[in-house]
């Protein structure tokens, strides 16, 4: 199973981050420093989620 966070707000995308003991996916969103959009992210969070093994 794969949890998919692409609709998840900043602040729920912050507290998964530090909270989920697996890796989590964003399937449908993006770098928000290509296209700003609400749904993408910037790049400290995108650095995040690597590092967390999304």
């Amino acid at each position: 199973i794969v949890i998919d966070q692409s609709h998840a707000s900043d602040a729920v995308f912050d507290d998964l981050i530090e909270r989920m003991p697996v890796p989590f996916v964003l399937s449908h969103s993006s770098a928000k420093a290509i296209y700003n959009h609400p749904r993408n992210l910037d790049d400290a969070r995108l650095k995040r989620l690597a590092k967390a093994g999304g």
